[in-house]
This record gives structure tokens, sequence and C-alpha cells, in this order.
């Protein structure tokens, strides 16, 4: 899943995702658990993007726009929280 993943934008607004062999957790509070990443947003070239990334893997949702990550949607409990 996409837990140990961090993503992150680059210059040309491609997305890019960097895998750590460590789990990054810091305790935080959260009225709701979070349970992981239900879907990123982006917008761009999708079929270079899906070439380059792949797609088996990661929940990816397209829309039109100026390339770049336009949101995030965190799973939990109590539905999704949206990032943006």
């Amino acid at each position: 899943m996409l837990q140990n993943f961090l993503l992150l934008r680059s210059l040309h607004a491609t997305a890019v995702f960097i895998q750590y062999s460590v789990c990054l957790q810091i305790p935080a509070p959260h009225k709701v658990q979070p349970l992981g990443i239900e879907y990123v947003e982006l917008a761009g070239d999708k079929k270079a993007t899906e070439e380059w990334i792949g797609t088996d893997k990661l929940p990816l949702r397209w829309i039109k726009g100026s390339p770049g990550i336009k949101a995030v949607g965190i799973k939990t409990e109590a539905g999704t929280i949206v990032l943006q």
C-alpha cells in the first residue's frame, strides 16, 4: 500500500514516489484514525505519468487542469478526508 510512500512534486509537475525502508511514523492525536490513502488526484499528461510510475497499485484519479497534484483522499472509519 502507499503508507510508506512520500508523494512529492518535481519542478516539471511530475509526481515522484519515494519509498523508504523504514516506516516514518510521528505520533499525532486524531479525531478519527487514518486508515491509508484512498486516492491521489492528478492533472496533466495521464499516459506519460502512468507509463512512468505504473498504475497497478496506485489509486490515481485524473482531472483536467494544469499539471500537478490536485488532491489526496485520506481514508478513515468516518469517511474520506480530502486534502486540496
